[in-house]
């Protein structure tokens, strides 16, 4: 309990040096242009102080890092071409950089090139080209309150780069990949997104194929086609209440050439957000396969000389947050997970993240936030990871 009390000190000693080193307020910047030409730019700038402690894994270890949220810093620019026959031709390049290494000063630290897009879009909807934001899972990332602003599951005490938000424990990764894509107009209410992307075969982290001789022996993998991704939502708002739901899907095909045998990255998903009066209730869910318990897509299946297989697993989160007050102040919660099952060789393993947290706005560019969470992994019937973090943090967006 001491230790509790002590934490609790920590973050609001931090929260209030936050506050007093607030930062000048700044403004999307339009730079105008030349012959119809119209050049802007705009992104955000963040950090956050965690005092994290490890009760299992990670050496039990406890640690207080200034790390980048889950939706780390960035910067965006964007070049819009003149008009013509109606149709507008657009480019986007966005840099992300998080602002911590790891500790040994040596690496960690990324500056990702995340969006680089050309976009033409008219009455007929949207073609998206190039590399950019993914489709499936988007909602339920874009509808994660706490994550927004937050920073969600540490994956270490001692790494760099950004946070997992609730990956792994309530959505998969949407990720940034090349692309070419198509948004229908809002028809009333109703989007359609559909996309061809480049398709992914090497599992993501720790885990690695067996070797291969020549490309031709077990693990030397083929995949024919892109890698297909659609999500329909929907949309109304009247005065104060807010409705949204939506439902998406994911399909890839991998094939091992040493064993001749095939299997599948496949995924479904849904959630919905209502919203009235400042109150508001999320929930979404998603059952994949070949995507495993980390969220990340091509991180669940393996290829030996059993021939290839994909693992199971489902992740769904729920939050209810409320905003009051005329500098908006949200004050919410949330609990989520992820499960894989066993079978095919796959282990059974179980990620749970409970957060709690509080969103201020200080001024109409800047916020603070306060986050608690507790994170918890269960392998087999086996407690792998357990930790809890108290967080403190600062936004500008311009």
């Amino acid at each position: 309990m001491e230790r509790t009390y002590r934490r609790v000190h920590v973050a609001i000693a931090l929260a209030a040096a936050l506050t007093l080193s607030v930062a000048t307020p700044a403004r999307s910047a339009d730079v105008g242009g030349a012959d119809g030409w119209n050049v802007s730019f705009s992104g955000l700038i963040n950090a956050f102080a965690a005092n994290a402690r490890w009760d299992v894994g990670n050496n039990e270890e406890e640690t207080t890092r200034v790390m980048s949220g889950f939706n780390p810093s960035k910067f965006n620019f964007h070049v819009k071409a003149p008009k013509t026959r109606d149709v507008d031709i657009s480019g986007h390049f966005q840099f992300a950089p998080s602002i911590q290494s790891n500790k040994s000063r040596f690496a960690g630290e990324s500056l990702e090139v995340r969006v680089v897009e050309v976009d033409v879009s008219g009455s007929f909807g949207t073609f998206e080209i190039g590399r950019g934001w993914g489709i499936f899972s988007a909602q339920a990332i874009v509808n994660d309150t706490a994550s927004g602003l937050g920073v969600g599951r540490i994956p270490s005490p001692d790494r760099g780069g950004p946070n997992f938000g609730r990956i792994g424990t309530g959505y998969t990764w949407t990720d940034f990949t090349a692309k070419v894509a198509y948004a229908t107009p809002n028809l009333g209410g109703f989007q359609l997104r559909l996309g061809l992307f480049d398709p992914a075969e090497t599992p993501f982290g720790s885990g690695k194929l067996p070797a291969n001789s020549g490309g031709t022996g077990v693990g030397a993998l083929e995949t024919k086609t892109p890698r297909v991704e659609a999500e329909a939502n929907y949309a109304v708002r009247s005065g104060s209440v807010g409705f949204k739901v939506w439902a998406g899907s994911l399909y890839q095909t991998i094939r091992d050439l040493g064993t001749k045998s095939d299997t599948s990255l496949s995924g479904l998903d849904g959630g919905a957000r209502l919203d009235a009066s400042g109150f508001a209730v999320t929930g979404a869910y998603t059952t994949t396969k070949g995507v495993g318990p980390s969220g990340f897509q091509a991180a669940g299946f393996v290829c030996d000389t059993a021939g290839c297989r994909s693992s199971e697993t489902d992740f769904w989160y729920a939050g209810v947050d409320y905003t009051f007050g005329t500098r908006k102040t949200t004050v919410g919660a949330s609990i989520g997970q992820g499960k894989q099952k066993a079978k095919d060789g796959f282990g059974k393993v179980d990620n749970r993240l409970d957060m709690a947290f509080i969103q201020h706005q200080l001024f109409p560019q800047l916020y603070i936030m306060l986050e608690y969470h507790r994170f918890k992994t269960t392998t087999g019937a086996v407690v792998s990871e357990k930790y809890q973090a108290f967080i403190v943090g600062t936004q500008l967006n311009f």
